[in-house]
């Protein structure tokens, strides 16, 4: 329940205001050529055409957030000078005692994270409607990123550049997925925890043959590859966003969120 109350409360606490051009969409159109006749359209499509291909050069050598451990993680946040917080200790949640019970999502349902996504983030939804956040005209939506590639990318002083993407996000209605990345208030990274795979490999038993020998290992926890690709997905995402965001690491039971704080990362 708890989980619910602070992303409603950070998605309520955010202004909401009409979506402004970012400031890379900005530097972008300082370069378009000012209107002058027929033939700006060919000239505005060169300009972007240019751009993308510049995106995907740079890509070409970086390093997926899926890649990335815990260890090399912590050494970016070192290189940040940026200090890891436990939220818990620092900020307990106060949680009214009138506050909706938040319920967990099934994913041991779906075969993977991917075909789980799309369900995952309606269940976000739904939980955050509950605390009275508005979805629809005038409020928030859902995004499904999951397939958009490199959508956050930097680079560290190392010069190793990082690329990758999110599984979804809450942001203003009526944006499109390639805008509502960068207006976020808060981001989803999903996985499967190896019970939940194995909950599903036994409820398929035509298509999977478990052994007694795998032992799961529970739900999520904040470290290993799991650490290592939120905290890049943090490190991008504010990188490119307009508004202070939150990541929110999840099987759909245990919820791990990550926020920049004063270069503090709470957890």
């Amino acid at each position: 329940m708890e989980f619910s109350h602070q992303l409603a409360h950070h998605v309520s606490a955010s202004p909401y205001r009409r979506v402004a051009a970012r400031r890379e969409k900005e530097l972008l159109l300082q370069r378009l050529p000012p209107a002058q006749g027929p033939d700006i359209e060919d000239k505005m499509r060169k300009v972007f055409q240019e751009e993308f291909a510049r995106r995907d050069e740079q890509a070409k050598g970086s390093k997926g957030f899926s890649d990335v451990g815990s260890t090399e993680a912590e050494g970016l946040l070192a290189e940040l000078k940026m200090e890891e917080v436990n939220g818990n200790d620092m900020e307990p949640i106060d949680v009214p005692n009138d506050a909706p019970q938040a319920r967990d999502f099934p994913y041991e349902e779906y075969p993977d994270e991917n075909s789980g996504t799309p369900f995952l983030l309606d269940h976000h939804a739904e939980q955050l409607a509950a605390y009275g956040i508005w979805f629809g005209r005038g409020g928030y939506k859902t995004y499904d990123l999951h397939s958009r590639r490199n959508i956050y990318s930097f680079t560290a002083n190392s010069g190793q550049r990082y690329s990758g993407t999110v599984d979804g996000c809450i942001a203003p209605y009526g944006l499109m997925a390639s805008t509502a990345c960068n207006h976020s208030r808060i981001a989803y990274k999903h996985k499967q925890s190896q019970e939940q795979k194995r909950a599903y490999r036994e409820m398929h038993p035509e298509q999977y043959k478990v052994t007694d020998t795998e032992t799961p290992s529970g739900q999520i926890t904040f470290d290993g590859g799991y650490k290592g690709q939120s905290v890049t997905a943090m490190l991008g995402a504010y990188a490119y966003n307009d508004f202070p965001l939150m990541i929110d690491l999840t099987d759909g039971v245990v919820h791990h969120l990550l926020q920049m704080v004063n270069w503090h990362e709470f957890v």
